[in-house]
C-alpha cells in the first residue's frame, strides 16, 4: 500500500470540533458531491476534496464528518467532507460521551429491524417459492436499492 492511502486511511480518530458535525450519506450525487442528513433531519450537499479522490469510497447509509460552511440554502454545496468514519471509528465514537448524536443511534436501529423483516418478506412475495427457506438470507448490499415488485390482486380479474 502506498504512503498516500495509508496517510488517508490510517488516521488517528479525533472527535470532531466545535465547527465539524457528524452526518450520514444519503446518496452521491456525481462529481464527488454527495448528500448528507444531519442528525436533526437536514439535507446538507457535501464535497469530497481531491486528496480522497479514487482512494476512499463512501457507502450510502455510511458515517461522514463534515465542516459546514457560512451559506445555507439546499441547492448548492454547503459543506466539505474531513474523514470518513469506519465501523470501528463509529464504535470508538458512541463510547465516548456527548460526541456521538443520538438521533443517529435510534434511526439505525429501526432501520436495520424494518429494513431486514421488509426485504426478507419482499423476496420472499415476489418469489412466490419456499425452496430456499432452509438457506440463511444473503448480505444486504447497502449500495443499492431494493427493488420492489408490484401485488397484482386478483379478486378484480375472477369477477367475470
Amino acid at each position: 500500500m502506498s504512503r498516500r492511502r495509508k496517510h488517508l486511511t490510517q488516521q488517528e480518530l479525533v472527535p470532531p470540533t466545535e465547527k465539524q458535525q457528524i452526518v450520514r450519506a444519503k446518496l452521491s450525487r456525481g462529481s464527488n458531491i454527495f448528500e448528507a442528513e444531519t442528525a436533526d433531519g437536514r439535507d446538507l450537499l457535501c464535497f469530497l476534496p481531491a486528496k480522497f479522490n479514487k482512494k476512499l469510497w463512501i457507502k450510502r447509509g455510511g458515517f461522514i464528518v463534515v465542516e459546514e460552511g457560512d451559506t445555507d440554502t439546499e441547492d448548492k454545496v454547503t459543506a466539505t467532507i474531513v474523514t470518513v468514519l469506519y465501523e470501528q471509528d463509529v464504535k470508538a465514537l458512541k463510547k465516548l460521551d456527548g460526541v456521538w448524536p443520538a438521533a443517529f443511534d435510534a434511526k439505525v436501529e429501526a432501520q436495520s429491524n424494518v429494513t431486514a423483516s421488509d426485504d426478507l418478506q419482499s423476496q420472499r412475495d415476489c418469489n412466490g417459492s419456499s425452496d430456499d427457506d432452509s438457506m440463511p438470507p444473503l448480505h444486504q448490499n447497502n449500495n443499492r436499492q431494493v427493488p420492489h415488485c408490484k401485488q397484482e390482486s386478483d379478486s378484480s380479474g375472477d369477477e367475470q
